[in-house]
This record gives C-alpha cells, sequence and structure tokens, in this order.
C-alpha cells in the first residue's frame, strides 16, 4: 500500500493545478491521467475552460484526452452528492480543506461549461494551435486568409513544379541558382535534398551570407585558395619545387611518381586542385597512424633526400606549411559549397512560400514557421500577444519531449507573460509540461531532447526571477508493466547505454505500481546464417530472399509459437481485473509485434501468420508502389492511359492479370511494326484482347476507382492476383481503390490525374493502429508509440544498417552539406559525430519504448549478420538480462 500511496500522491501533486510544474514521467506512470486530472481540478477552481490550453503531440492523443475529460465531468454531472465528493477527493491533497456546497454545484456545471465553450476546449495539436492562431492573424502572419494546409501529396506535387520551374529558369538564364546546384549533387539526389530544405528552413535564413557561414565554419571569409597556395609555397616555392622534379624524376618509382604529381601542380591553374596534388605528395594518408601530417623524414626516399642537397630543408618547411593549410582549405571547400546551397535554399524556399500564398495553402511545416515568426519576428508580434494575453491563463504541454525547440519557442512566447508574472490579468497562470525525455524517437520531425531540459531551466530560472517556483515532479510507478519487464529495462540502460536517455545521467528507476502482476521475459538464441549456402541459379531473381535466410526462419517461429498460445490457451494476467489478478486464455488481440523497419522480416511474419489463419491487421504503412498487386494494376492504368507505352502493357501482360508466358508475349512482340497493343490486336490471344478492349473502352467514360472496380470484380482480376499472390495482398488491393476515392473527392478525376497523385510522395499511406479488433497486431516502433499489450515480441533486434544518411547538417544554427568525413573541415567532423551519438542515442531510446510495451510478456528474438550484435538491441538485452540474474531454460516441448 505504500508504493501505492506514493503513486497517487505522486500524481496529485504534479497535477496541482497552483503550481506551474515540470513533470519527468516513465512508460506507463499515467501521464494522461495526470493533464486531465489538472484540467478538472482547473475548472473546478473556476477558471473559464477557455483560457485553458492544452498541447498534444498527436491527433489521437488529443481526441482521448478530451474523452476522457468528458467522460469524468459527465459523471460528475450525475453522481449522487456522497459519491461525487469521493470523486473529487480522489485528485485533491491530503488535508485539503473540504469541499463547500459551492464547489460542488460547480463541479455539476463543468460538463456543461466544456460543451458549451465557444470553439470548444483547447485540446488540440501544436499544428492545430498554429492552425487557428494564423486564420485569427493572417494579415500579421503573412498567410492568405481562409488558407488551406497542404497534405503530404499535394506539398510533394508542389516540390515536382518547384524543381521544374527552377530547371526552366535556369535555362532561361534568369536564375542559376539550380544550374550551380546541379553542379554538387546528381539529379536522383536533387529532390531528396530540396525535401530536406523544405523540412529544416531554419537552417537557411534570409540574412546568411558568405561572412556568417564563415563563421560558423572558422575561416576567414576573406582567405582564397590562392592565397592559401601561396602561403603554402612561400616567395621561392615555385622554384623550389621546379628544381626537385627533375631529382624526383630520377629516383625510385614513388619518387618518380610525385614528381609527376608536383608538375600537374605547378601547371595546374585551380589554387584547390594545386593544393590537392600536393597533399597527396606531402602528406600521409588517411590509413595512416598519424592522417594526414607531414611526411618529413619520409619523403622523399633516402637516396633522393640525399640528392636534394640545401633545398631538403625548405622542401620540409614547405611540407609542413601544406600540413597546415589542409584544414583551411577544406573549410573553404565547405564554404563554397554552403555558398551554393543557401542560394539554391533561398529560391527554393521563396518559390515555395509563393507558389503557397497563390495556391492559398500553407504547408503543413509551414504552420509552425509562421507563427514562430509571427510571434517573435513580425512588427505585430507584441499586438498578437497582447491580444493572445487576454485568453489563456494555464498552457498544458503533452509528450514535452517530442516538442522540437521551434515549437518551444511558441509555447515560450504565449507563456511569456505567465513566467514574468504580468499580464492583462491578475488571475494566477500557470505552466505545465509532462514528458519522457527517455521516449524521444522523433528526431526526423525537429524533436530534440535537450530542449525537455533546456526549457526547464528557463522557465525555472524565469519563475524564480518573478518570485514563483518551478514544481519538478517525476512519476517513476508503471500503471502498466509487471515488475520483471521493469527490472530488465533497468538492467538494460546501465552504465554507458543510459546516455541520451536521461536529462541528467542519472541511473533509470522504475517502480511497478502493481507489485504481484505476473511477468515473464523470454530471450531467444539469436538466429545466425547458414555457414557456407550453396550458390544460387542463375535465374534466382536477385532481390529474392533465400530459402535458408534464418529471417524466414524466425518468423516460421514466432508463428508457430503463437499457434500453440492460442491452441492451448496460454494464461495470461486479464488487464480488465487490476488490481486484481486473474488470469485468462490468451487472445490474438493482446499480442503486438514490433519491429524496427518494414522489410523482409516483418513480410515474412505476415505471410506466416496469415498461413496458420491467425487473425492479423495489415501494416500500419503501407508503401503502394512496392507491392506487386499495385504494380501490375498501375501498369496497365499507365497503359490505359497512354496506349503508346509498350513497356506498361508488356508488364500487365505478364502479371496474374492476364497470365501470358515470356513465350506467348514473345510471339506477339518480336519483329512486329508499331505498337505492342498494335500487334497484340492481330496476334494475341482473343480473350485477352477482348478485356484490353472493354478497359480501353471503359477509361473513356468511368472514374478510376470504377475503372479498377470494373478490372477487379468484371475480369476476374481480384481473383487472378490473389491465387497468384497470396490472401496477403487483398489488403492493399483495397487500399488502392481507397486512394482513388480519396483522389476523386478531392481532384478532378481522370486517370493521367490519378497516375501522377499516386506517384507522388512515394504513396505511403499512414493508417491509425486498430486497438479494438481481436487481431495480432504487426508495426513499427514508431507506431507502437503510446500503445501497449499483455504480450510483445521484438524479431527486429539487430543492427540497423545505416542508409545514404542526411544530406544536411546544422551548425551554427545554418545548413551545410553532410558530405564525407574525409572532406570536411574540422567543425564539420565534429558535428558529423555528435549527430552519429544522438542517432545512437536514438536507437536505445526507441528500444526503450519497445521493452515498455508490454505488460505481462516480453519476448525478445533475432536472426541474420551477426555483424555489431553486442552493440545491437539483442546484445543490450542479453546484458540486461545478466545483470538481472536471468536463468536459460529450455524451450517448452513441441516448441522451436
Amino acid at each position: 500500500m505504500t508504493a501505492r500511496d506514493d503513486a497517487s500522491r505522486a500524481q496529485i501533486r504534479a497535477a496541482d493545478p497552483a503550481a506551474s510544474a515540470w513533470v519527468m514521467a516513465n512508460a506507463g506512470s499515467g501521464k494522461t491521467r495526470v493533464l486531465t486530472d489538472r484540467v478538472a481540478r482547473l475548472m473546478l477552481q473556476r477558471t473559464p475552460p477557455e483560457r485553458i490550453l492544452c498541447l498534444t503531440y498527436t491527433r489521437a492523443a488529443a481526441a482521448e484526452m478530451q474523452e476522457r475529460l468528458f467522460r469524468r465531468l459527465g459523471e460528475w454531472a450525475m453522481l449522487p452528492e456522497d459519491r461525487l465528493r469521493a470523486a473529487i477527493a480522489q485528485l485533491r491533497e491530503d488535508g485539503a480543506p473540504p469541499l463547500s456546497d459551492e464547489d460542488i454545484a460547480c463541479a455539476r456545471t463543468l460538463f456543461a461549461q466544456a460543451l458549451e465553450t465557444p470553439g470548444g476546449l483547447k485540446i488540440q495539436t501544436i499544428h492545430a494551435f498554429c492552425d487557428a492562431l494564423l486564420r485569427r492573424f493572417p494579415l500579421e502572419a503573412g498567410v492568405p486568409p481562409g488558407f488551406r494546409v497542404l497534405d503530404d501529396r499535394s506539398a510533394a506535387l508542389m516540390r515536382a513544379g518547384l524543381r521544374d520551374a527552377m530547371a526552366r529558369a535556369a535555362e532561361a538564364g534568369t536564375d542559376p541558382a539550380f544550374d550551380l546546384m546541379a553542379g554538387l549533387v546528381a539529379e536522383q539526389q536533387l529532390e531528396e535534398v530540396a525535401a530536406a530544405i523544405l523540412s529544416e528552413r531554419t537552417l537557411f535564413p534570409p540574412g546568411a551570407g558568405r561572412a556568417e557561414l564563415a563563421r560558423a565554419l572558422g575561416v576567414d571569409p576573406a582567405l582564397t585558395p590562392a592565397a592559401l597556395l601561396d602561403r603554402v609555397l612561400g616567395p621561392q616555392g615555385r622554384a623550389l619545387l621546379a628544381r626537385i622534379v627533375p631529382r624526383l624524376a630520377a629516383g625510385s618509382a614513388n619518387d618518380v611518381k610525385a614528381a609527376g604529381r608536383i608538375a600537374e601542380a605547378l601547371a595546374c591553374t585551380r589554387p584547390e586542385a594545386a593544393l590537392e596534388l600536393l597533399e597527396r605528395v606531402f602528406l600521409s594518408g588517411p590509413s595512416a597512424q598519424l592522417p594526414h601530417a607531414a611526411r618529413i623524414g619520409k619523403f622523399p626516399t633516402k637516396d633522393t633526400r640525399a640528392a636534394l642537397g640545401a633545398d631538403l630543408a625548405p622542401l620540409e618547411q614547405m611540407m609542413a606549411r601544406c600540413e597546415s593549410a589542409r584544414e583551411p582549405r577544406l573549410a573553404l571547400a565547405a564554404l563554397d559549397r554552403a555558398e551554393i546551397l543557401h542560394r539554391f535554399a533561398r529560391a527554393l524556399i521563396d518559390r515555395d512560400e509563393a507558389a503557397a500564398s497563390a495556391a492559398g495553402a500553407v504547408g503543413f511545416d509551414g504552420l509552425i514557421a509562421h507563427a514562430h515568426r509571427l510571434l517573435h519576428r513580425s512588427e505585430a508580434a507584441a499586438w498578437v500577444l497582447w491580444k493572445l494575453d487576454g485568453g489563456i491563463d494555464h498552457i498544458l504541454v503533452d509528450e514535452a519531449q517530442d516538442t522540437s525547440p521551434e515549437q518551444w519557442q511558441v509555447i515560450a512566447a504565449l507563456a511569456e507573460e505567465a513566467i514574468a508574472g504580468e499580464g492583462a490579468r491578475a488571475a494566477r497562470r500557470t505552466i505545465f509540461a509532462v514528458g519522457d525525455v527517455k521516449q524521444s524517437i522523433y528526431s526526423f520531425q525537429g524533436a530534440r531532447p535537450r530542449a525537455f531540459g533546456e526549457m526547464r531551466d528557463r522557465f525555472r530560472d524565469r519563475l524564480r526571477a518573478a518570485g514563483d517556483s518551478l514544481t519538478e515532479v517525476p512519476l517513476l510507478w508503471s500503471f502498466r508493466s509487471a515488475a520483471p519487464i521493469l527490472a530488465l529495462v533497468d538492467g538494460v540502460f546501465t552504465g554507458p547505454a543510459v546516455e541520451g536517455l536521461a536529462l541528467d545521467g542519472e541511473a533509470l528507476h522504475h517502480l511497478p505500481f502493481h507489485a504481484d502482476l505476473p511477468g515473464r521475459v523470454e530471450l531467444w538464441p539469436w538466429l545466425p546464417p547458414p555457414p557456407s549456402p550453396d550458390p544460387e541459379p542463375w535465374w534466382t531473381p536477385v532481390d529474392a530472399p533465400a530459402p535458408t535466410d534464418p529471417r524466414l526462419t524466425l518468423a516460421e517461429r514466432i508463428a508457430e509459437r503463437i499457434a500453440a498460445w492460442l491452441r492451448e490457451g496460454q494464461a495470461i494476467p486479464d488487464p480488465e481485473a487490476l488490481p486484481d489478478i486473474a488470469l485468462r486464455p490468451i487472445r490474438p488481440g493482446d499480442i503486438i509485434i514490433l519491429v524496427q523497419r518494414r522489410g523482409l522480416l516483418s513480410r515474412a511474419i505476415l505471410a506466416e501468420l496469415k498461413a496458420r489463419g491467425i487473425p492479423v491487421a495489415g501494416a500500419d504503412r503501407l508503401a503502394m508502389g512496392s507491392i506487386l498487386a499495385v504494380q501490375d494494376i498501375l501498369a496497365l492504368l499507365r497503359f490505359l492511359s497512354t496506349p503508346a507505352d509498350d513497356l506498361s502493357l508488356a508488364a500487365a501482360l505478364r502479371s496474374p492479370l492476364f497470365g501470358m508466358d515470356e513465350a506467348t508475349l514473345e510471339a506477339v512482340a518480336a519483329n512486329r511494326r508499331g505498337l505492342l497493343w498494335q500487334a497484340l490486336r492481330r496476334r494475341g490471344p482473343a480473350e485477352v484482347v477482348a478485356v484490353l478492349q472493354d478497359m480501353r473502352d471503359a477509361a473513356d467514360f468511368l472514374r478510376p476507382h470504377e475503372l479498377i472496380e470494373r478490372l477487379l470484380t468484371r475480369h476476374g482480376g481480384r481473383a487472378a492476383l490473389l491465387a497468384r499472390l497470396g490472401p496477403e495482398i487483398e489488403e492493399a488491393i483495397d487500399e488502392l481503390l481507397a486512394q482513388a476515392l480519396a483522389f476523386e473527392a478531392t481532384e478532378l478525376p481522370t486517370l493521367a490525374g490519378f497516375l501522377r497523385w499516386i506517384d507522388s510522395a512515394q504513396s505511403e499511406v499512414r493508417r491509425e493502429p486498430d486497438s479494438g479488433g481481436d487481431v495480432v497486431r504487426l508495426m513499427t516502433v514508431h507506431g507502437a508509440k503510446g500503445l501497449e499489450a499483455p504480450v510483445v515480441i521484438l524479431p527486429d533486434t539487430g543492427a540497423q544498417r545505416g542508409g545514404r544518411g542526411k544530406p544536411l547538417i546544422g551548425l551554427g544554427g545554418l545548413g551545410f552539406w553532410t558530405g564525407n568525413a574525409a572532406d570536411a573541415p574540422e567543425r564539420l567532423r565534429e558535428a558529423r559525430a555528435e549527430r552519429a551519438e544522438e542517432e545512437a542515442a536514438e536507437r536505445r531510446r526507441l528500444l526503450y519504448v519497445a521493452l515498455t510495451r508490454a505488460r505481462s510478456l516480453l519476448v525478445v528474438a533475432g536472426a541474420g549478420n551477426e555483424a555489431g550484435l553486442d552493440s545491437a538491441w539483442h546484445g543490450l538485452v542479453r546484458a540486461g538480462m545478466e545483470r538481472c540474474g536471468a536463468a536459460a531454460r529450455p524451450a517448452p516441448a513441441g516448441l522451436p
């Protein structure tokens, strides 16, 4: 009972409406309840609902919080007085003064007040708040009145148009930014760079010029490569090199090679190229014990050194100067590239804002940027804040660890009056934030865990200066997970593994609220690849997994274990019976399978579960363009849109939709004159031609959805695809139909327009996870944030191979090319190293989120390459279990 009392006291203290509070909450510690309790207590203190602003991270979280609050206030309106007094007493501190009759009367009216609040309760995402703010002050913010918010696909289409417009401007000679950029990146990377610029546009402020970029790199902006070359050569350097070249050419093979490079450097017209050539001669290589150090005493070879005589000493001095000049040379090269990047970025950003304004729209990310500009840099900022000051007394921030620095600046501007102790009214005003740095996993959306601690310190200092204080409350008790799971979490994140998971580097400490709740953690042995697989036949598809791939074996074992649990009625604690401990048979809906990334393993698990008839929800995201059934349907649609597209027609003919074999297709297509469609009509199978002709005729008057439905139903396309590709593709087919309806709801329903629309933004469809159906859920850890389940399986626990990486990096608040580490100056190398550490810390935080989704049973497994396994999730969990004294046990009989 002591732990239970302490847990309740911590929540009550955090929800105290009279104090500003900063709450550090463990996973499962009841953050949403604390927020709803605080809002309810604020309203009990007669705070008008419209003066409370509660900012959440997702729409789902806002809806859940609002639903909980309305349910509680609705109950208060109907409860008998004795039960109402008891319910309110549970929210208040020990020793609080008794409730008056006026308090009870007020509590019964709160539900009506909440319903009748103009504009509704302000429980919304930060983006929704900024949307409302901009709509209230459009002229001051510089946005079109009545603007629409661009979704991802619309923004991608606009970006494609911007790129084309910039290319045309460069060709016409009116804007060289595109041409300059094309000299730095390949065409395939240009779209990625443009997207990165638009998503991190704060790194490209309008006033950033060469001087500001040079300051960030730590180089003199007036320095030039020519001056740097003169510094290396000195007044007599060219004559010296000209004298030693013949002597080097008469020496060893390495000396001859050096002579050629020196001669090339002397003849070079580009100083930066001449410096690089001299470095290759005078400095050690990147793999040397002392990389890029002057080769004094090692160059030239012994015999040649003797031949140089008095020229050796000045040559070695030049080598030392060359070593000193390397960093400035790299910085100047990075500076030149950054100048081109910023020139392109400003042109792109300006065109993007102009295009959005012309379309009467604002990008989703632009909501935050425009609100930040309105509250901090616009001429009307003081007036806007004064107007807002009359409407907000209490600000509550949920999931504060995922709030980006720019979003924090918006919140700080709103809270300025409260933390300064002044305002348009004398009412008590507070700031409240609840978050968990250990669960900050959205850096790709701008979240920075450090900002959580920095803003805590900022508000604490401001409140102290105003004669107030910031109450810091840790929530250590987990109402979700059993004690063995929490012990593992503390054991895993110990020592170096805790870096990036705690504000001040302190050790993690989790306490189970349900101390008697049964729990178990299983760590399955790692499944390595077979030692020497036999060579595959040459006709095997290059992207097909080998039959002996251990990931396929692991998928089979996981599906078989789940099937055994369901078949035998594995007993698990019933979460509905808590705090009492009662067991019930496991159901499919009790199980969540979490992966780091969607790929072969997740597809294999999905297929194995469906093969055993286990009900399973689809993926939380569908990459439509990567699914064969969707590719086949789209190939046919492309032919219908453009009959001259022989490739698309051939792809459709070879697909299960028509089932034409290679020999038949070759007989039709070989030695043809004209289009493939014309040859098919002359020599192709009559039934295939009939279907295609019907679809061509229908394409002239049917909408895209009707056309796809005609193919799938009237012509048996759905049955043919399912028969060949399996039942797992049915979900993707249905989603394609849903996408067609979504397109028709907002766009002119042409076939060509639909194809362009579906190809944009890689057509990745996000879906809210279904927690209501009795099905196994398979999703990424990012998608499972905020969810929980009695049983959690982690099969994807190996080291993640890094991709190409982000093309841009921030340094001193400005954007630079990430580039290669070998070509980066010192400050960019330091920034790269810091980002690598942050990414490693985020992977550990992702593991924390995955582990803490489980209530009673946690299964950790893995398969594949063993490289880097000790620092991967599987290795971290193994080390954590060893610290906890876990014992090795054989698997139950009959199970893999």
